[in-house]
């Protein structure tokens, strides 16, 4: 596991390279070593490691393979233990999805260190020219609607996704100064994850999602310094549809009874349909069925083009050629 995080590019494409071909579990056991064994500290010099940091978290909606990710973080020496697991409970979810949360709880017990997080209350008082204000978080449904609108997430999905996940999510993993998050996403659901890595580096929206206070002792050279952004793990980038279904049959893993009625990607009860049969055969065919009509095929966590734009900014400060 003696595999440090890159701090080049070369670096991070060659480690890529080389966890193209490891298995999933001893993925996770990668993760859970750099972050959490003898590393740690040096990962996080002059930042504060109290009890409520934690470097290493799951964020996942308990789709097919985020259940596998989860079955392997308890079944790998009890990761689980210090990896908590994240979920956004958006409000708009469908109630075996709510059902769905106990029956995780209960199958993992004591060792799942679970947190649901609810949409944010988002303002813009007049009298601020268009700054926003947090008021806090959001408990129901009628609230949110009150808050918002009813069609908040057909009139304005971007926003939506904002407020019900991205922002919620950016919260969590702020306070718990949080250093890689784990993913259920797959090149076989294909669309904008067809080329995806089994890690990848999000750097910091320069819209303020960044408050990590930086020091004189921070490695500014480092493109990949926590002050610049956050990992991205993907321990089964390179799976199979099939090989995520077999390892739930036979490992008699709990998931949502939706998948038994045909759905192959739930999310909100509004945007989510049986997958198409046009698209049978097809990469997208798995997620064929989410955002019906909003034409988009990413929820907002993690859409690829704030990050073309963000490297479209570096090149352009670098005095370089933009392509893509």
């Amino acid at each position: 596991y003696d595999l440090p995080l890159p701090t080049t590019q070369k670096e991070l494409d060659d480690l890529n390279d080389e966890l193209a071909g490891v298995e999933p579990k001893f993925i996770l056991q990668w993760a859970h070593h750099t972050l959490l064994a003898g590393n740690h500290n040096n990962l996080r010099t002059q930042e504060t490691n109290g009890w409520n940091s934690h470097p290493l978290v799951q964020v996942t909606s308990f789709g097919p393979t985020g259940l596998v990710i989860l079955d392997q973080l308890y079944k790998c020496n009890y990761l689980l233990d210090t990896v908590p697991v994240i979920t956004m409970d958006t409000l708009h979810l469908f109630k075996e999805s709510y059902a769905f949360y106990d029956t995780v709880q209960s199958h993992y017990n004591s060792t799942l260190h679970l947190i649901i997080s609810n949409p944010v209350h988002i303002a813009h008082p007049p009298e601020l020219d268009g700054d926003s204000v947090f008021k806090g978080f959001i408990s129901s449904k009628t609230e949110f609607q009150d808050v918002y609108s009813p069609t908040l997430w057909k009139t304005d999905p971007r926003y939506y996704t904002k407020v019900t996940k991205v922002d919620p999510l950016q919260q969590k993993l702020e306070e718990w100064q949080t250093i890689m998050w784990i993913t259920g996403r797959r090149r076989s659901q294909g669309g904008e994850r067809e080329k995806l890595n089994v890690l990848e580096f999000d750097s910091f929206r320069p819209d303020g999602d960044n408050r990590r206070v930086r020091s004189e002792e921070d490695n500014n050279d480092n493109p990949f310094h926590s002050s610049k952004g956050r990992w991205k793990l993907n321990p089964l980038a390179y799976w199979s549809y099939d090989q995520v279904w077999n390892y739930i049959k036979a490992n008699e893993v709990p998931y949502n009874p939706l998948y038994d009625q045909g759905y192959t990607s739930i999310g909100d009860e509004m945007t989510s349909i049986l997958p198409k049969k046009s698209h049978v055969g097809d990469a997208i065919y798995e997620r064929s069925g989410r955002f019906v009509d909003l034409n988009r095929t990413e929820c907002g966590l993690h859409s690829h083009l704030q990050k073309i734009e963000t490297l479209k900014k570096q090149n352009e400060e670098a005095g370089e050629e933009w392509t893509v």
